[in-house]
């Protein structure tokens, strides 16, 4: 998880500076993860790997924003009012296409905006307005491997099944469906 946020963040510094025709000083760059339920301690680990990477490239204003609830709506003004406030780069944690929006209205006032961990690839491999990166992985994909590792592995048993998942987002709802359907066919 590291590594992938520090390489979002590696990216996201990255596409920014080559718009600009004069020397590039990440100091003068404010950047940010935005985020809802900001306590939640796997958010938290996110949020200290963001903050590590960027002082690590140089970047001595980066923060974190958002809210300490899960109100989607304050989370996204929280990103809208970064901008406002000047900022360059945005890391928005948004798990629907409720965040549409603002990732239109965030990128109209500069700020280049990458999404990491949830896809938000389109049907039409198109990304929403104002996305600059999205860093996910395919939930189909690993949906599918997940449930064809347990149907072998669980071959010839009986019993029942009980899937769970973290919270209800496009990564989550995919991967679950995926699942489900490749166990169902599975043994059929």
């Amino acid at each position: 998880m590291k590594k992938i946020l520090a390489l979002a963040l590696t990216l996201l510094l990255m596409l920014a500076p080559m718009a600009m025709a004069e020397q590039f000083n990440p100091a003068d760059y404010p950047v940010a993860i935005c985020m809802g339920n900001m306590n939640h301690p796997v958010h938290r680990i996110v949020q200290l790997g963001f903050l590590k990477a960027a002082a690590a490239l140089g970047y001595t204003n980066a923060k974190v924003i958002g809210t300490e609830g899960s109100d989607e709506s304050k989370t996204y003004a929280a990103a809208e009012a970064f901008a406002a406030e000047g900022g360059k780069g945005l890391l928005l944690w948004a798990g629907d296409s409720s965040c549409y929006e603002t990732l239109a209205n965030v990128a109209a006032q500069g700020v280049t905006v990458g999404i990491p961990h949830f896809r938000h690839q389109q049907e039409d491999n198109s990304y929403p307005e104002g996305l600059a990166f999205n860093m996910a992985c395919d939930p189909v994909l690993y949906g599918k491997q997940v449930a064809e590792l347990m149907a072998e592995k669980l071959s010839g048993k009986t019993g029942s099944l009980a899937l769970t998942q973290n919270t209800k987002n496009v990564t989550e709802n995919t991967a679950a469906k995926s699942f489900v359907d490749t166990l169902a066919t599975s043994t059929t």
